[in-house]
Formats: structure tokens, sequence, C-alpha cells
């Protein structure tokens, strides 16, 4: 039997994994490649969420706000119900440190690997991945291309739930060999989850492609689905409904899909933090 869901969560619910929030007048960090020019807040996500029938969501610290993950625990501790999180660090970050950002709704790591090197996890991330692995917390990886290769090792056997974001942002042809290195991390360790979320980050229609092959390989069990709202560098495009209607193209099948949104970030996020 799964764990209970952490008290931050409802017991029952859909959950979208992925989305962000912040203010325009927030300051922002120096090496970011994006700086937003409108309030996310909210209260706006969550007037976007309810009308699709969705009841949580986790906040996932955008890139350009740095490690100052202030906002984003001031919206957890402000809602319980609805909010839990995934924050940004420094990767010498103390265990001390990360067991009160535990205790404060955060959920999991993330490392964005994007117009950055890559992490060693033998080295420089070593510490980061022991303490979350301590902890009972998630490691969140945004990365693309040839950068997957250098992380083959780590996700062939890591010792904690890693969520890929993005179907791995990678086509699945991509002359790097990046996906086929994820397809093989997963099939070798059950412990390496995929985000369905923006496809709009791929090339055209390589989503749909990379999410049939995820789901050949690890089958719905380790899928979670996440709007990617509200859609930063991609805004007025889509809607938060299309997410959704994504979602029912990539997996057809209704029950599967509700594997997707309620059990599977039940059992993955109660894992992280039964304790909270």
């Amino acid at each position: 039997m799964p764990p209970a869901p952490p008290p931050h969560l409802p017991a029952t619910g859909r959950t979208d994994t992925h989305v962000h929030i912040f203010r325009k007048d927030a300051a922002l960090a120096a090496d970011r490649r994006y700086a937003p020019d409108y309030d996310a807040l909210p209260d706006h996500l969550l007037a976007a969420m309810q009308p699709a029938g969705i009841t949580r969501a986790v906040l996932v610290q955008p890139s350009f706000l740095g490690t100052d993950n202030s906002f984003l625990l001031e919206a957890i501790a402000a809602d319980r119900v609805h909010f839990a999180g995934i924050a940004v660090v420094d990767p010498n970050i103390s265990l001390s440190e990360l067991s009160i950002l535990k205790a404060q709704g955060v959920v999991g790591v993330r490392l964005n690997c994007i117009g950055r090197q890559a992490p060693d996890f033998a080295t420089s991330h070593a510490g980061l991945v022991s303490h979350l692995a301590t902890l009972g917390m998630v490691l969140q990886i945004q990365a693309e291309d040839d950068q997957w290769l250098g992380m083959e090792n780590f996700l062939a056997a890591p010792p904690l739930d890693v969520v890929i974001d993005h179907f791995g942002r990678t086509a699945h042809d991509h002359a790097s060999g990046g996906f086929d290195c994820l397809l093989r991390a997963a099939a070798h360790s059950d412990r390496v989850w995929f985000k369905f979320s923006a496809p709009y980050r791929l090339s055209a229609d390589a989503a749909n492609t990379c999410a049939r092959l995820i789901l050949q390989t690890v089958g719905t069990g380790r899928i979670l689905w996440g709007s990617d709202w509200p859609h930063t560098q991609f805004e007025g495009r889509n809607s938060y409904r299309d997410a959704i209607d994504w979602l029912a193209r990539w997996i057809p099948d209704a029950a599967e899909r509700e594997t997707v949104l309620s059990a599977n970030p039940e059992r993955l996020f109660g894992t992280g933090s039964a304790e909270v």
C-alpha cells in the first residue's frame, strides 16, 4: 500500500505537477535567460486550475528567481491544502537547511541544466543527492540532448526518485542519442519518472512520439502531468484546457489518465514527504 499523501496535499484529487508563480517586480537571478513582464499569482493559478477539475499543484521554482524561494514558500504557507513545492537550491545546501525546506512544504529540488553545465553527481552534486535521499525528497531535472549522456550512469541507479522534466526536452531521433539514454535508464531503474508537459519546448510533434516511447518503456506507473502554467516564453499560445487535452491525446484511456493525474503524484510526493 502506498504511503499517505503529505498533510499539505488533499488525500484525493488531481494534481498539476508543474506550474510557476512569480511577481514581475521580484528580484531576478543574475544569470537568468528570461524575465517576465507580468504577475503569475497563486489566485491566478487557482482560477485556471479549478474549472479544469485540478485540485492541487506542485509549484516549481522558476529559474529566473534563482535560489530565492521566498515567494513559493509564502504561497505554500498560505495554502497547504492546494500547494506543495519544488525548490531551487545551492548544491552545497546543508542537510539541516534542506530539512527546513521540507518542513515548509517543499517535496523536492529542481536542477535546470538548460544553458548551463550538467551536474556531476559524483562530485559537485553528491552532497545534495545524499541529503535528498536521506530526507526522502525528489530530484527534478530539466536538461536536453547530449546533457543526458553524462548523467546516464547516475540515472541508471539513482538513490532517490528522479523526475525528468518535459519528456526530457529531447526529440526521440536527436543525433545526441539523449532520449535513448533516458529510456535505457528508465528501463534499468524504477526510480526514474517522466513528466508529460510543455510539448512546445520540444521540436514540432516530437512530444507525441516521445510520449509513446516512454509509455512503451515504463507504462503509466511513473508518469506525471504538468500544465507548465503560465507557459513562460510561450504565453498566449495555449490555454490550461489545451494542456489537459494534450494528456488525453497521449493517454487516451480515462482510467490510465486518472492514475497519472491522481494516484501517481500522491504516491511520489507522499513518499517524498510523508513526515511533513
